[in-house]
């Protein structure tokens, strides 16, 4: 296996052994490697990786391996991180173990949000950086009045937040994986600090390849609802950011023109109905 140049500085910067590479994505190269007997997971960026995912290293030392992936090292282009286990969690969708699958991401969730967020200061974005999103909002957009009441909805959310915490920012199936020692933990953080609630939202997004589960009404508010009891959130702005965060997910693919968005918008369809203005306030 030939690796770029870049890549093979690191091997000699950080004094690491290839073993394979594990993937190549829009975003880096994930290559697993030993150093002094240990295996680890070597994640090199690429330019879209460096600005996509400038934020990681900051979450993951302030989560320092509670409930995260331990990061050892990194720099401006790459993180060395501890070796994890497949499968993910979408693995318990297909068995048909979804309520599983959420007790992991509850006990996960819980962890990651215990850390205070004095350190991260000024380092993180907001919530509002990603919400901004909804004055792209094309004028022939499908649906287009569900944007207009995501975009009001999600100024109502803001303004009336009352906790802050360290958001992992893109939480699903396939962002969680195991330790050596079964321990479930969370990788790849996007990094925002905001409402714990919209946490929520990702993993409600989700699984992707499972519509029976994520486009299913019923268990999709269910699902909300144990997440709100477990983790003593308002089930109403659980729904609500769900609902703007779905809105938003349509216009990153629209604009962006990346991926189909149908079954965002479908999502969103159906959990409009149960958001009203300013009942967060």
């Amino acid at each position: 296996m030939t690796y770029s140049k870049l890549v093979q500085d690191y091997f000699k910067k950080w004094e690491l052994a290839p073993i394979r590479l594990i993937a190549q994505t829009r975003t880096s190269e994930i290559i697993e490697v030993e150093a002094s007997n240990q295996i680890y997971i070597l994640k090199v960026l690429n330019e879209i990786g460096r600005s996509s995912e400038r934020n990681s290293p900051f979450v993951l030392e302030s989560w320092n391996g509670n409930g995260a992936v331990k990061l050892i090292k990194h720099s401006d282009s790459a993180l060395l991180l501890e070796k994890l286990l497949e499968p993910n969690l979408y693995e318990l969708s297909k068995n048909g173990e979804e309520d599983k699958a959420s007790s992991i991401f509850i006990g996960i969730i819980k962890k990651i949000h215990s850390v205070r967020i004095d350190s991260l200061s000024g380092k993180l974005p907001k919530l509002d950086s990603i919400f901004r999103y909804f004055e792209k909002t094309p004028e022939d957009m499908e649906s287009k009045e569900i944007f207009l009441k995501a975009h009001k909805i999600g100024e109502q959310l803001l303004k009336s937040t009352k906790r802050e915490v360290v958001l992992h920012g893109d939480l699903h199936h396939e962002n969680v994986l195991q330790r050596i020692s079964g321990e479930y933990v969370c990788f790849d953080p996007k990094g925002y600090i905001g409402d714990p609630c919209y946490e929520i939202a990702t993993i409600l997004k989700n699984p992707w390849d499972y519509p029976d589960i994520s486009e299913n009404e019923q268990i999709c508010l269910d699902r909300a609802r144990s997440f709100s009891e477990s983790l003593d959130l308002s089930y109403e702005r659980i729904i609500a950011f769900s609902f703007v965060h779905m809105c938003l997910s349509v216009l990153w693919s629209k604009v962006g023109g990346v991926g189909n968005y149908q079954h965002q918008l479908k999502i969103a369809s159906f959990l409009s109905k149960h958001v009203k203005e300013g009942y967060c306030d």
